[in-house]
């Protein structure tokens, strides 16, 4: 299936190309005679984006309406060449360039860093953040010095709208109403229908000297999920399950987002921004499971087995987890002569998470009737069919609930904090537009980023051991009929309000014992001083640009030392000289060459230089993190043509290879501390792993050379092939390094009517040494009216092949678990003035 869909996107990449030779005869220079909108208006807008750019980046660009494709900024992305979106159940959360995973990836804002709400990683989450609230998504491959040199993968940049992209007043409003077809499975399900409403206005003053804009986002959504979860072992018979464990999800996502932004532009030499956003998310969801912990194996072959008993295992957690990410940006642009221009920044990004983490566990005692047999006969990975797991003797989830009883009640509440600032100040020369000769730029910046973590939690158990608290009075009468599909194990939920109510209710009956992790807490400090020079040159078909940025970091860090009260501080400082350039030769005012080479830092994530040392001297065993780790440095080159065919016709191909030095992984060693050799586990630097690709992309959003009504059919098509070296995964591949990926897709417009089918598709991406998800395939449309000229209805599925997410053991080919989520349907009603 596979093969099948990677050639029928190459042969429908070929075919159009072959039927596109009659508009080479237009003149590529020529004007539309009617006015472009809509997918149309999205796909010349990116290709003129990519066109007028001196450096190797691919861009997504707004309709009129202010409009991306997506429900969010990492869903849009994954459109993009070499672009993998790692997604949160249905909706993208985080983006890896050129099959490198997310912390390779500098996010930004209108050239402002975003702060992180991730609690381990460098990764910045941009799920929160709705497509609405940007004009262009900018995707820069190859940097050069004026780049922040944490850009291993590369550069996201998201630009906002200005108030002076239109004159006067424009607003757009956008009202919408969602379907799941995964709602009302589960007594905690939150009910249908899901809402969207979304918009913008500016407008300019005082002769358009002033501009003034308000944008903003409110999202509900709801939807269920099914994930049913296989354990597989392996010893000298053969493989076998250890652990069957259905997990099932109740969701509601709500977000709330803001944009306003004030401009001052008297004239075209100066330009005042100020702007601010907050990025509000709240996610309340409660996952239920059962489990078993299996006794007395069995194994009768190489692919079956069974248990003897097993101990039966109910509960419930809560995630009612928020996120803001709060943008203050102050931005002046000078022209002090015609060609000088004097850019100064000022910006500030907080982002902080709050987790609070309640759950409640009932277990049985050891039972024959929870010991079951398995088979690997009827499984597949490439259908999503699971082990066959049979219990013993299914009917105990009916008939033995006074076999669960009580065995703690949870309550956590983790916490993290990140705020970075940020300062800039750059001057270049004669490098706007078309500028011929000798040109530079320099500039400096200074980055201060400061995060924090803290987990706090209390457990709570019965404070008479003698009482016995079993689930039966705290399951919703619904659930007994509640099945597992992929698993045919029907299981009880608890229903988590009846049992809160009965702990706040019954205080006296159980113990509360602080169980918060001091080893969780640490505080990092990470200051980057930054500065660049780099000249251009541009004369006739010839343009280069290329020069060097240097970067300082330091980095202060306190944590606990063995869960404290005693705390730890470390401090580590260096230094790097960062070449980068890019040289494009023009063939045509139609053809491009692109070569470019750039070197690119990715600093270690938080824990592995600021994380507690514990150490075990019972079992003479150490962690701790390590602040002597190197950051991973990158060596990129690349190499592109671009043909820019006819207005919305374009066709490029770009191969990379890039060289990673000082990998990060975790490593456990021996080492001896006062004549005692204890064991130590701590991260460390590695030999270097290197990533090679190649994109291809193809557009053409009109064919004009077929008659009417035909002529208002068009395609878009992307593959990127991808090839890993001295990776941690099988074959040498990278982690979030799939072997291939591709977009499609088929364009329709032709008068009022508008139509877009896309298909997404990703091989497998390695997610550890031993895991991957397996090869995903998403289709989506959308289908437009216009009904006058201000308001447009539209309709849109998502998911249409209604396909789960699948993950497996790579190591040992067998399938884990089946992420269910279903697909929706979107009616949209929207105005612009």
């Amino acid at each position: 299936m596979k093969k099948l869909y990677l050639v029928a996107s190459v042969a429908a990449i070929a075919a159009s190309m072959a039927v596109s030779n009659a508009a080479l005869a237009q003149d590529a220079n020529g004007e539309d005679s009617i006015v472009v909108t809509g997918y149309r208006l999205q796909n010349r807008s990116s290709i003129a984006a990519k066109a007028d750019e001196d450096r190797i980046a691919d861009f997504l660009s707004a309709d009129e309406l202010g409009r991306q494709p997506d429900l969010n900024v990492a869903d849009s992305l994954r459109r993009i060449p070499g672009v993998v979106t790692v997604f949160d159940e249905d909706e993208g959360r985080y983006v890896g360039l050129r099959g490198l995973d997310q912390r390779y990836t500098f996010i930004s804002i209108d050239g402002g860093q975003i702060a992180s709400t991730d609690r381990s990683d460098r990764d910045i989450n941009i799920e929160s953040i709705p497509p609405t609230a940007v004009k262009r998504l900018e995707v820069i491959k190859a940097v050069t010095p004026d780049y922040d040199g944490h850009s291993v993968g590369g550069v996201i940049n998201l630009v906002t709208r200005s108030a002076f992209d239109t004159e006067g007043l424009y607003a757009v409003a956008n009202a919408s109403v969602g379907l799941h077809n995964n709602t009302g499975q589960l007594p905690n399900s939150f009910s249908n229908p899901s809402y969207r409403f979304d918009g913008a206005v500016s407008h300019t003053f005082f002769d358009d000297t002033i501009g003034v804009l308000f944008a903003g986002t409110y999202f509900d959504k709801k939807r269920d999920q099914g994930r049913p979860i296989i354990g597989v072992g392996s010893n000298e018979i053969g493989d076998f399950v250890n652990e069957a464990q259905p997990l099932d999800y109740a969701n509601q996502i709500k977000r709330w987002n803001g944009l306003a932004k004030f401009e001052y532009k008297p004239n075209d030499n100066f330009h005042v921004a100020l702007s601010a956003s907050r990025f509000d998310y709240q996610y309340d969801e409660v996952r239920t499971q059962f489990r078993i912990y299996e006794e007395g194996l069995t194994q009768t072959s190489a692919t079956t087995g069974s248990y003897d008993a097993g101990q039966g295992y109910l509960r419930f957690d809560k995630f009612p987890l928020g996120q803001t990410i709060d943008n203050l940006q102050g931005t002046i642009e000078f022209r002090p002569t015609e060609r000088g221009l004097l850019e100064v920044g000022a910006y500030y990004s907080h982002g902080v998470q709050g987790h609070p983490y309640p759950n409640a566990s009932f277990r049985t005692g050891s039972l024959a009737g929870f010991g079951y047999s398995y088979d690997f006969e009827g499984e597949s990975i490439d259908d999503g069919q699971l082990a066959t797991v049979v219990l013993n003797d299914p009917s105990l989830l009916q008939n033995g609930l006074d076999q669960f009883q009580f065995q703690n009640y949870f309550h956590g509440n983790f916490r993290n904090e990140e705020d970075v600032t940020e300062f800039k100040a750059d001057y270049s020369w004669n490098l706007e537009g078309d500028a011929e000769g000798l040109g530079f730029k320099v500039g400096a910046k200074y980055r201060n980023l400061e995060k924090n973590r803290y987990d706090e939690a209390t457990n709570f158990t019965l404070a008479d051991p003698g009482t016995v608290l079993t689930v039966e009075d705290f399951i919703d009468a619904g659930s007994q009929s509640y099945t597992v599909e992929d698993l045919g194990i029907n299981y009880p939920l608890i229903d988590e309000d009846l049992f809160t109510d009965f702990l706040f209710a019954n205080p006296d009956l159980f113990n509360a014992v602080d169980a918060s992790n001091a080893n969780s807490f640490y505080d990092i400090q990470e200051d980057v001083m930054a500065g660049y020079g780099m000249l251009s040159y541009r004369h006739g078909p010839h343009t280069f640009i290329g020069g060097v940025r240097y970067e300082r970091t330091e980095v202060a860090t306190v944590a606990t030392l063995n869960g404290g009260p005693e705390q730890i501080a470390r401090e580590i400082e260096y230094d790097h000289f960062l070449p980068s350039m890019v040289y494009t030769f023009e063939i045509t005012p139609q053809m491009k060459i692109r070569a470019g080479f750039a070197e690119a830092l990715g600093r270690p994530n938080h824990p592995d230089l600021a994380g507690a040392e514990t150490f075990d001297e019972v079992n003479l065993t150490i962690r701790r993190a390590n602040t002597a780790l190197k950051p991973r440095e990158s060596k990129s080159f690349d190499l592109g043509f671009e043909w820019y065919i006819d207005r919305g016709q374009f066709f490029s191909v770009a191969a990379f290879h890039k060289i990673i030095k000082n990998q990060i992984t975790s490593e456990t060693f021996e080492e001896v501390i006062n004549g005692d050799t204890y064991t130590v586990t701590q991260p460390i630097n590695l030999d270097q792993v290197e990533v090679s690709g190649l994109e291809i992309s193809y557009a053409d959003d009109a064919f004009e050379f077929l008659p009417a009504p035909f002529d208002g059919l068009g395609i878009a098509a992307n593959l990127t092939l991808m090839d890993g070296i001295n990776g941690p995964a099988p074959g040498g591949n990278l982690l979030s390094q799939p072997d291939y990926l591709y977009n499609v897709a088929a364009l329709y417009a032709k008068g009022p009517f508008s139509a877009k089918v896309t298909y997404n598709y990703v091989d497998d991406r390695p997610t550890s040494a031993t895991r991957a998800e397996a090869s995903y395939e998403q289709l989506d449309a959308q289908v437009r009216w216009q009904l006058n000229d201000n308001f447009q209805f539209q309709v849109e599925g998502r998911n249409l092949l209604n396909n789960p997410r699948t993950n497996y053991y790579s190591d040992l080919n067998h399938l884990r678990e089946i992420n269910d989520f279903g697909n929706s349907y979107w009616f949209t009603i929207s105005y612009k003035y």
